[in-house]
């Protein structure tokens, strides 16, 4: 049984991220990523769909009207996101 007070990231090497605002030149890389964890998560989508929603996504991250902030790897290549928009994340 593991002691609940251990440190589990003892031998462990530490990633570094970065969290940052996204930049304009994110935005193709934030749908790949969409397309990458809708595929992974979303088993009940068909392909159908994914294509049909992907205008939609393209459309969206093209706009201002939410915030996107980036997880970056220490190798700065964009891990995951998300869009804030008034007092929600979308």
């Amino acid at each position: 049984m593991r002691n609940p007070g251990s440190n589990s990231n003892v031998g462990r090497a530490i990633r570094r991220t970065e969290i940052r605002r996204a930049r304009s030149a994110d935005r193709p890389i934030l749908f790949d990523v969409w397309q990458r964890s809708v595929r992974a998560t979303h088993t009940f989508l068909t392909e159908a769909d994914i294509a049909l929603l992907a205008p939609r996504v393209i459309d969206y991250l093209a706009t201002d009207a939410s915030e996107f902030v980036v997880v970056c790897d220490e190798d700065g290549s964009i891990a995951g996101f998300m869009a804030l928009g008034a007092d929600e994340i979308e």
